[in-house]
């Protein structure tokens, strides 16, 4: 059986979490000085805390998502010697650390992760475009996500992470590129 253990909390790891959750996969949280990491240290990991009581005995898989547990498997892109890492915008969905999660897991594609989890379709791929490489998201590189697609994304992902409208962030966003 796998256990997934996630490092930093995101946008990309909460809808990875919801994944194992539908597919019966335990989960558990890098710590870091005996509280779960963040960015900042998620690389710096080498302890866990199960997230749901694993029965004494029970063999598991280890699979580290973007932190630095020791593990049979890793799903990540951030460093240099990660699947992920090289993989360019034709590539976002299979060098994201959540379509490699999905892939083993058994979810191949960004649409077998939408309906599993009952999503809009297309949110599977949108979050993995905004993690791997939301630049070119915004240029319109990711094969089957528009700008007009990806751009609506983040905006309503900012609003509900600060608390402004989608047409304030929008306004926010168009503003920072003048900066």
């Amino acid at each position: 059986m796998k256990m997934i253990v996630f490092g930093a909390p995101d946008h990309e790891e909460k809808l990875a979490r919801q994944l194992c959750k539908a597919a019966g996969v335990y989960t558990a949280t890098a710590i870091k000085d005996g509280k779960p990491c963040h960015p900042g240290n998620a690389y710096q990991t080498s302890e866990f805390e199960f997230d749901q009581v694993v029965p004494t005995g029970t063999l598991l898989e280890v699979v580290a998502f973007e932190c630095s547990i020791p593990a049979e498997h890793s799903c990540d892109h951030h460093r240099p010697s990660d699947f992920g890492y090289s993989m360019g915008p034709n590539a976002f969905w299979e060098a994201s650390s959540l379509g490699q999660l999905a892939k083993l897991l058994g979810y191949p594609t960004p649409s077998d992760v939408d309906t599993l989890l009952n999503l809009k379709p297309g949110t599977a791929a949108l979050t993995a475009a905004n993690d791997h490489s939301p630049a070119q998201a915004y240029q319109g590189h990711c094969p089957g996500i528009t700008r007009e697609q990806f751009s609506d994304f983040r905006n309503n992902l900012l609003s509900s992470q600060s608390g402004l409208s989608a047409d304030e962030v929008s306004g926010e966003v168009a503003g920072w590129a003048y900066v």
